[in-house]
């Protein structure tokens, strides 16, 4: 289970810091695809607070929770590592939501 930000999301975030961007790191909490779905509502009113330009997920579930939950918000979605390899379901989830917005 994921409970920590990622080196990497850090590492990005610090980055942008540093460069004087204002930005906010959501962990999502959870294991597997209902485990992520979970964390759709406190998403939903942290983004409504902060009211960001643009949001940016990583990874392949955070990209579908992010296409269920904001219709009209630009989003950008990294896929890193295993992401990229999936199994076929997956890719085509993956291929799914990146055309439902």
């Amino acid at each position: 289970m994921n409970k920590v930000i990622s080196p990497i999301i850090k590492s990005q975030a610090d980055s942008l810091k540093n460069k004087e961007v204002e930005l906010e790191v959501f962990p999502v909490i959870g294991q597997g695809l209902r485990g992520y779905l979970k964390n759709i509502p406190k998403l939903k009113k942290n983004i409504l607070t902060f009211k960001p330009d643009i949001i940016h997920f990583h990874y392949s579930f955070c990209g579908i929770i992010a296409s269920l939950a904001f219709k009209k918000q630009p989003i950008v979605v990294s896929l890193m590592g295993s992401d990229t390899h999936q199994s076929k379901l997956m890719k085509s989830n993956i291929r799914y939501f990146a055309n439902y917005r």
